[in-house]
């Protein structure tokens, strides 16, 4: 998917895959993954405490696991006249899917990293070309708007919702 878009998306088209086993699968795993990388900060900081580490690992868990179900309910709930049957709605979802764990690979490599690295926060915008190649996996024309609205959306709610978890459970930096 990194590497080419084309060629994984005409390869996700031929096994056609369930949104569910996707998650179990993918997302799932590798949101386990990532909560465990928030305990990294331990290795390269003596401040770094358990109880921040572990406020850390729910908050990234949280934003992206919260964020494919919203993701969905909007995207497959809101666009009837793309997303007109099951399959469409299930190729909407795994799209979602493979957006978020693009997401979630940078997320990891900056949890591992001993400083946070911003210049990171510039790939987030590959979402966008992800989400542009899979026009002809959800069956849609490549120009269409409900593309660029998939790709904002997976980028921008699992942002939301970190922020919103952050003010509230008092996130201090170390």
């Amino acid at each position: 998917m990194i590497v080419s878009p084309a060629d994984a998306w005409a390869n996700i088209k031929k096994y056609n895959v369930p949104s569910a086993i996707m998650l179990s699968k993918v997302l799932y795993p590798m949101l386990a993954v990532l909560s465990i990388t928030a305990f990294a900060e331990m290795f390269y900081h003596d401040k770094a405490t358990i109880s921040y580490c572990i406020q850390k690992a729910i908050i990234d868990f949280t934003k992206y696991y919260f964020a494919y179900h919203i993701c969905s309910y909007i995207l497959t709930g809101f666009f009837t006249s793309i997303v007109s049957s099951k399959e469409v709605a299930n190729r909407v979802n795994t799209a979602i899917i493979y957006n978020l764990v693009i997401l979630i690979i940078l997320n990891i490599t900056n949890n591992l990293l001993p400083t946070p690295w911003l210049f990171i926060n510039i790939f987030y915008l590959y979402v966008f070309v992800t989400s542009h190649k899979a026009a002809d996996y959800i069956g849609i024309n490549p120009g269409n708007m409900f593309l660029y609205i998939l790709a904002a959306f997976s980028i921008i709610i699992p942002f939301f919702i970190g922020y919103i978890l952050n003010l509230s459970l008092s996130f201090t930096n170390v």
